[in-house]
């Protein structure tokens, strides 16, 4: 029988989901020409997919979250 460890299958490491993203321009720098070409921006989620296992909405979620707590930190401060 095995035991379940803190790093399960169904777990989200989102350290590793921002390194991936930091390496994918198109979807988060807005002064990029990639920015703006949809067929780019698809491929980088479809790949991120394939990365995470997970469905595109999903991840588009996590980047959300991501730049939402981001801008709250900027603006109010760490917690």
């Amino acid at each position: 029988m095995v035991e379940a460890t803190e790093s399960t299958s169904t777990e989200f490491d989102k350290e590793f989901f921002i390194e991936e993203v930091r390496q994918l321009s198109c979807l988060w720098d807005t002064n990029s020409s990639l920015y703006k070409d949809r067929t780019v921006k698809s491929n980088a989620w479809k790949k991120l997919s394939e990365i995470f296992d997970r469905d595109v909405d999903f991840l588009q979620r996590q980047l959300k979250n991501v730049k939402d707590s981001l801008k709250d930190v900027s603006t109010r401060g760490p917690r």
